[in-house]
């Protein structure tokens, strides 16, 4: 079927691009239920993988950590129906890294009223959340 080629070549290319178009993902997917369309769930993993493990990987303490942490999560969200496998763990083990190495402090900084780092906080637990790790 040609939609199924088309919805699952545009998938590929939403994660070997580089940054991913949320909303152009959701409307792919969308697509995907409204055609009965079959997305290739074995392709869906061995592209979505490594594009989250290198982006996040990009996640910082700065102030432009949150917009990206907000856009994994939502991918993830998206995508997490058709991860099936283990392509999760080497993004948690990253998520853990960065945990131990600036969660303190960005508590510590909400705890003192910084706004941002209040932000910063929510959407980490949130990303942690969806890469499926127990807090």
């Amino acid at each position: 079927m040609a939609a199924e080629h088309t919805i699952n070549a545009d998938l590929r290319k939403a994660f070997t691009n580089g940054e991913s178009d949320v909303e152009k993902l959701k409307q792919l997917l969308e697509d995907a239920n409204k055609w009965p369309v079959r997305v290739d769930e074995v392709m869906i993993e061995f592209v979505f993988g490594p594009w989250l493990n290198r982006q996040i990987e990009k996640v910082t303490g700065e102030a432009e950590a949150v917009s990206h942490m907000e856009r994994l999560s939502r991918s993830i969200e998206l995508i997490g129906a058709f991860l099936k496998g283990p392509v999760l763990w080497k993004a948690q083990n990253t998520y853990f890294a960065l945990k131990e190495k600036t969660l303190a402090q960005m508590l510590e900084r909400a705890g003192n009223g910084e706004e941002f780092a209040k932000t910063w906080t929510e959407s980490f637990s949130k990303l942690g959340n969806d890469l499926r790790i127990k807090m």
